[in-house]
Formats: C-alpha cells, structure tokens, sequence
C-alpha cells in the first residue's frame, strides 16, 4: 500500500513538473545574431536657451538574425541591452546580402550575407527608457512563438559603427 502511494505520488510530481516547465521561456536557436551600435550626429551642435550644448546626436542599435530558411520565426517584442529596453519591430529582408556600414576606426565595411538554406530577419530597435532588465548580461530578445515565450540572448557587445554626420 505505501508503495502505491508513493507510485501515485512521483506520478504527480512528474505531472507538476512537466506543467509548470512548458510555461516557461523557451530559447530560440537563430543560426546567428548579430548587433550593431550607430551614432548620428547633426551637422550643428544644437544649444539650449542658456547657450549650453544638448544632446546633438541619436543613437540607434541594429539588430539582424539569421534562421533556417524552412524554420518559422517569433514574433519579436522586447529587447534587452545595458539596462535599456527596446520595443522591436520585424523587417524581412530581400537582398541576398546587406550592407551595414564601416566599423567605428577601421576601413573595413561590414556585409551580412546568409547561408544558401538561410534567411536574415532585421529587427529595429526603438528605446523605450531604462527599466529592471532580465537577469542576463548583453542583449536579450524576448517574442512568442506557437503561444510560447521565447528568448535570445547574446553576451557579445554591439559592434560600433563609424558615426554619421547628418545634414
């Protein structure tokens, strides 16, 4: 009789277990993932009423993943980088290679071309303000795929880009 109870026991348990684990996050596994930090600047430095310098410059980061041609991809919402969220917008992308830009004190100019079964997917990055970031360091993704949360993470710095003076 104990033994049964026991059985019926470990049986709930399991049941627990399997339950609470399929409603947590789930990692997606992209190919790759790559970021990137811009910098623009305005052709003049604007000032305030006082004569003091303010902020004369944006910044944007740039996200591209890489995924399996034949593979579905989340619905990309939130974004994770140093403490900063970001809210995401998906951008298919057409061309068989993309460039992105000159590395910040280099000469090189960085291209992003996928894998012959492979697929990029651009992902804009809005800053959304400063707010409790996960508990992981770099950049996190977070979407939903078939009902399930999903997320990316990456502890690589963003690649920072020469910065653009505008007009």
């Amino acid at each position: 009789m104990r033994f049964v109870s026991l059985l019926i026991m470990a049986k709930y348990l399991l049941f627990i277990l399997v339950v609470s684990s399929s409603c947590l996050a789930l990692k997606y596994q992209g190919q790759k993932i790559w970021l990137f930090s811009k910098t623009q600047y305005m052709g003049n430095a604007p000032v305030d009423r006082d004569g003091k310098a303010v902020k004369g410059y944006t910044e944007t980061l740039l996200c591209f993943i890489e995924i399996s041609k034949n593979k579905q991809s989340p619905a990309w919402q939130t974004a994770w980088y140093k403490g900063v969220k970001y809210s995401v917008n998906i951008l298919q992308v057409n061309q068989d290679s993309v460039i992105i830009g000159r590395i910040k004190n280099a000469k090189t100019t960085f291209v992003i071309k996928p894998g012959l079964e492979t697929k990029l997917i651009r992902l804009e990055l809005t800053e959304q303000g400063n707010f409790n970031a996960p508990k992981a360091n770099g950049f996190v993704l977070e979407g939903i795929l078939n009902n399930k949360q999903v997320y990316v993470t990456s502890d690589e710095p963003a690649v920072e880009l020469a910065p653009v003076l505008m007009q």
